[in-house]
């Protein structure tokens, strides 16, 4: 996979802030996921998988706020 260019700044950076934008992208992807098993027409295997994957996202993004607070309390 090849490497994603990240701009960061050139001071100290924080990891409750550098990951906020990832909780973000989980809660949009969760999102559409929703979305695609509302609307589409799909086997009940795969509105299973799909489901599951739904709730892949929200563990992600469960254990992605822990770590902030954890973070943040340090």
């Amino acid at each position: 996979m090849p490497d994603i260019p990240v701009r960061l700044h050139m001071g100290p950076q924080e990891a409750t802030a550098l990951l906020d934008p990832i909780r973000l992208e989980l809660i949009r992807l969760g999102a559409r996921l929703e979305r695609i098993i509302a609307r589409a027409e799909l086997t009940p295997d795969d509105i299973a998988t799909l489901t599951a994957a739904r709730e892949e996202l929200s563990g992600a993004q469960a254990g992605i706020s822990r770590l902030q607070t954890e973070a943040s309390a340090r």
